[in-house]
């Protein structure tokens, strides 16, 4: 039923079918005295569902005058279903801040009331913003039902970074430990990736992707919209060359992705092309690597040259490499090289002017190439 209103919505409302708004919030505001007792029954679930599932394709239409009448009732309603009900199944939860996250998207682009957007950025949004950081700072020990809501949380974290960054004030200190619990997360999924034989599908049921790939997608455009931010970028500086490390591990070519890429050449082209828009861990981060090069330019080189040096160390405690006929435990210390070199491949025009510079102030260089090239290192072992 939900699928079909919001379907006719699309070409009536508002104006064939001005009441649908009312119609789409009366079941919320009739079910939420039974949230706070801590009494939900299941068809008080599915009315909540129909509603938010209705609301998510309307809010992207909203007009100003809708957005106006509609935002202070719509708004309380969507908080209280996305931060005092972890009861709910976290499909209601992700629907809510989905919903918010279009009304607070529709409001930044659409509306001329700079008041409303003064008053949203003050009042409103910092309770929405400590909520989400509190869910994000928290890890989830819930399986693949847990991405939905992770995703959601930082979809609409992203959009107050851009956005709204003034109403992120006071939350400073919360920001990056929630994004580290998130990158924790990703990073331990993906490495149990390496050595699992089945790649984990899933879907909301929407047809949106989940899962660790999504995942990581998605927290890695956080981390994009703080590195061009005027106002955040300069909180990363401290933590650049762990960011740059953790993408090193997570460039790792999972065992699915390597058995594939053996059997089926054009499977390798279509995945590692740069322009790919397939959403794997591996992609995504490489896409991050190189806006954090662009953004940060010469002053990433310490950290970038810190990250690779440690992934070639880490590689060296990794056991030898092994055919993939035999099983191992661990992963094989070649994936972290292969990684570190997609690194410096990416971070190539920045480490030759830095070596350029370096030498023409007599300094020494940040990145010793010698070492790489030298006959003992690793990189002509690997040619060999």
């Amino acid at each position: 039923m939900s699928a079909v209103i919001a379907c006719i919505a699309t070409s009536d409302w508002p104006d064939e079918w001005p009441e649908l708004i009312d119609c789409l919030l009366r079941p919320l505001e009739c079910v939420t005295p039974s949230l706070y007792s801590g009494i939900c029954t299941s068809s008080d679930t599915d009315a909540i569902l129909g509603s938010l599932c209705c609301l998510q394709v309307c809010a992207s239409d909203f007009g100003e005058a809708h957005l106006t009448s509609s935002q202070d009732r719509l708004l309380g309603l969507l908080f209280a279903l996305y931060s005092d009900t972890p009861h709910l199944i976290v499909r209601v939860r992700a629907l809510a801040i989905n919903v918010a996250r279009k009304l607070f998207e529709r409001i930044s682009t659409f509306s001329s009331d700079r008041k409303l957007i003064g008053n949203l950025e003050s009042r409103c949004l910092p309770l929405w913003a400590s909520n989400v950081l509190s869910l994000l700072n928290t890890p989830s020990n819930s399986a693949l039902d847990s991405h939905e809501l992770q995703i959601s949380s930082l979809r609409f974290l992203e959009v107050v970074v851009a956005q709204y960054p003034k109403s992120l004030r006071g939350h400073e200190s919360q920001l990056l430990p929630a994004l580290g619990v998130q990158l924790s997360m990703v990073y331990a999924k993906h490495a149990q990736s390496l050595l699992s034989e089945s790649a984990e599908q899933s879907r909301d049921e929407d047809g949106n992707a989940l899962g660790v790939d999504a995942h990581a997608a998605q927290l890695f455009d956080v981390l994009s919209a703080l590195a061009l931010s005027s106002r955040f970028s300069k909180c990363l500086k401290p933590i650049l060359a762990e960011i740059i490390f953790a993408l090193i591990g997570l460039m790792r070519i999972p065992q699915t992705s390597q058995s594939t890429w053996e059997t089926d050449l054009e499977a390798y082209l279509s995945d590692e092309d740069e322009d790919s828009f397939a959403i794997t861990t591996r992609v995504a981060a490489q896409q991050l690597l190189v806006e954090l090069l662009d953004s940060t330019g010469q002053r990433a080189l310490p950290s970038l040259c810190g990250a690779v040096e440690r992934a070639l160390t880490q590689a060296e405690s990794e056991p030898n490499p092994t055919p993939i006929s035999i099983k191992s435990e661990e992963a094989p210390r070649w994936l972290w090289r292969e990684s570190a070199y997609v690194a410096l491949s990416i971070g190539a025009e920045i480490l030759c002017r830095g070596v350029y510079r370096a030498r023409r102030d007599g300094k020494v260089p940040s990145f010793n190439a010698v070492a790489l090239l030298n006959p003992d290192g690793p990189l002509l072992r690997d040619v060999q």
